[in-house]
């Protein structure tokens, strides 16, 4: 299935959009940067089986990243605001 927008509206409304889209019980979803790699799906549906099954969401993160400088800095200001930001707590 592909979903496309008419206009750009960032990463969490295309990941919203898909998941209203999708059918399946279990949905996994990955960034279009190349950092995630498919073939890490199948530990956390392994991980999925071998835990609770009330759980309902599982997530993993990237060890070795392979940001820019710039990205790092962006990102540690972008955490650094949602820290201080009232909503945030």
């Amino acid at each position: 299935m592909f979903q496309a927008h008419q206009r750009q509206s960032g990463q969490s409304t295309a990941v919203r959009t898909g998941v209203k889209a999708a059918r399946a019980a279990w949905i996994a979803t990955l960034d279009g940067d190349g950092q995630n790699d498919p073939a890490d799906i199948p530990k956390l549906l392994l991980a999925r089986d071998a835990g609770d099954a009330r759980v309902k969401l599982y997530a993993g993160w990237r060890v070795q990243r392979k940001d820019s400088g710039s990205k790092r800095w962006a990102s540690k200001i972008a955490n650094a605001i949602r820290v201080l930001a009232p909503a945030a707590r």
